[in-house]
């Protein structure tokens, strides 16, 4: 097989990894960006996205520096963000009457320049989890790493549109873009060195797990409730 072939399945892992990978951040951005008008909901998914591949290439390159700070709280920080995020974005009762225009629930009030400050914080942390794997799939080539992230770009902002579609006709698929939050966020802040010495390894992959059956169980209650007194309101 040729060098060049090797060169482009590289990249192509690469860009397919990192789609993988950026579900997290989707459901991120989808919703932030559900927050804002049709005109400013545009430059979010650009911004949003953006700044995680900036972030990225970033990481990427200082990635051994990185490292070796071991007291540096980018991962907890951005852990607690994402569970703000989250709280927000359930605490309004789904299943009542949407808004004009077919949104959830959400203000789209909210200014583009907040949204953006959000979305760096959250691209900040969540791309250096990502950006761990995808350095090590790549064995640390700058060059592979830069192009297969570009690659993915296109798709991701796709998805993310496609996304918030779902999100708003489907509820239940807000609860499961909460769940995934929830579990990303506490594996986030138990990955904080003083803390992982607190609780074994396994414990964290556990309770964020129950943490996220458990919200994605409320949710499907949540939403049995409202049907349900939906119904009877109509008879």
């Amino acid at each position: 097989m040729s060098a060049f072939i090797v060169f482009m399945l590289s990249i192509l892992h690469i860009a397919v990894l990192n789609i993988i990978l950026s579900f997290d951040n989707i459901s991120v951005i989808a919703y932030i960006a559900g927050g804002l008008n049709e005109h400013n909901r545009k430059k979010a998914y650009l911004s949003g996205f953006t700044l995680s591949l900036v972030f990225s290439i970033l990481f990427t390159s200082i990635i051994s520096i990185i490292m070796e700070i071991k007291w540096l709280p980018i991962q907890p920080l951005g852990g607690l963000l994402l569970m703000k995020i989250t709280y927000d974005m359930l605490k309004t009762h789904p299943g009542e009457p949407e808004q004009e225009g077919g949104e959830y629930n959400v203000n789209n009030s909210m200014k583009l320049s907040r949204a953006i400050v959000k979305l760096t914080v959250i691209s900040l942390s969540l791309s250096f989890d990502n950006i761990l794997a995808i350095a090590g799939a790549a064995d640390g080539n700058i060059k592979v790493i830069t192009l297969g992230l570009l690659l993915s770009l296109p798709f991701l902002l796709i998805s993310c549109r496609f996304f918030m579609k779902l999100m708003k006709r489907y509820l239940i698929i807000l609860y499961l873009c909460g769940a995934v939050l929830v579990h990303t966020s506490l594996e986030m802040i138990f990955s904080y060195p003083p803390l992982l010495s607190l609780l074994p390894a396994h414990l964290h992959t556990i309770i964020s797990s129950l943490a996220a059956i458990a919200l994605l169980i409320f949710g499907f209650y949540r939403l049995k409730k409202n049907k349900n007194n939906a119904v009877e309101d109509i008879v």
